[in-house]
């Protein structure tokens, strides 16, 4: 007897290889997956507009990227519609899509909180199941379950701390207090003759001004790790498997752990972080994990960055892509 393989629609932003990495996972648990992107466009003007919430001034080329997505829907039989990220969508696109697809089951998954996304809790009433990576907005919004982020296979190693050329890392973006804090660490970690490698991304010349004038002592200390260039997964990959830890700054409204920190766990790699809510999750070990106050930083001890332990194997695993998949796909 011949299976029919069902089919999934997946609207999701590009965002370094996530996308790919859970549609290929999709594929590999049953599924038939096409692929759109939640953006018209990924141009860095598009993510600018809508960033700041005026997707009003791209609303005609919103509404064409959507009608080629309500067009697919109307000529294939899509058992569930997937949404990542929600951004450019809005309520009228929805009830379409819910209209020429009636047997769809629609499901939301967000890994920004509100907020950084102010418009997307007024979207999840729209879904048959939503998910948030964020404990407070689960708890704030109706019919929002929390699912944590995942480590996508390029992150399932042990790491190998003794031949690692770094006992710390950071890799992100500028913003926020962010670079005051890493200031602090860089100062602590010479003091220690700890070795750091830091990559400090500013997406425009005028964000990195703005950031300068409110934290020009900071910036000036790590002009040698900023870069206006993105990094590229494999390096991301490449960069944390050759550091003991991982140092994690979220923004300080938000409780969803990053995937920079599920990945580190992945690897069984140390981390430091200013999330406090991280002792909540099952797999908190402070032989692994170091919190910090962002407003009184600390560095762990040099024993933090010498021993060799692990997160417990059942657990860990429950943060793998496949799990993540079957837990949103239901």
């Amino acid at each position: 007897m011949i299976i029919k393989r069902k089919k999934i629609l997946l609207i999701a932003p590009l965002f370094y290889t996530y996308r790919e990495s859970i549609a290929l996972e999709i594929e590999r648990q049953g599924w038939i997956v096409t692929v759109f992107d939640e953006r018209p466009s990924n141009s860095t003007q598009t993510k600018i507009i809508l960033r700041l919430g005026q997707e009003k001034l791209l609303q005609g080329k919103i509404n064409n990227h959507y009608e080629k997505i309500i067009n697919e829907l109307e000529s294939e039989e899509y058992s569930k519609v997937l949404f990542l990220n929600v951004e450019a969508v809005n309520e009228e696109i929805l009830i379409r899509m819910k209209s020429v697809s009636p047997n769809s089951e629609f499901i939301l998954y967000m890994w920004d909180s509100s907020h950084n996304k102010p418009k997307y809790p007024q979207l999840v009433t729209y879904f048959n199941r939503a998910y948030s990576f964020d404990f407070n907005d689960c708890k704030s919004i109706e019919k929002l379950n929390f699912l944590p982020l995942f480590f996508a296979e390029e992150f399932e190693s042990k790491l190998d701390s003794k031949s690692c050329n770094y006992d710390i890392a950071f890799i992100g973006s500028g913003h926020s207090d962010r670079c005051a804090i890493i200031n602090d660490i860089y100062k602590q970690s010479n003091g220690r003759n700890l070795k750091v490698f830091f990559r400090i991304f500013f997406p425009s010349k005028l964000i990195y001004i703005k950031q300068m004038l409110k934290q020009l002592i900071s910036i000036v200390n790590l002009n040698q790790y900023i870069t206006f260039t993105s990094t590229s997964f494999n390096d991301v990959s490449n960069a944390m498997k050759d550091s003991r830890a991982v140092l994690d700054i979220g923004h300080s409204s938000q409780e969803g752990l990053t995937m920079r920190v599920i990945e580190s766990v992945g690897m069984n790699q140390k981390i430091i972080t200013t999330s406090q809510s991280i002792k909540n999750y099952d797999f908190y070990n402070e032989n692994m994990v170091h919190v910090i106050d962002r407003k009184n930083i600390k560095l762990p001890e040099i024993d933090f960055f010498k021993s060799s332990n692990i997160y417990d194997e059942n657990i860990r695993k429950k943060y793998s892509i496949a799990q993540w998949v079957k837990n949103l796909l239901g």
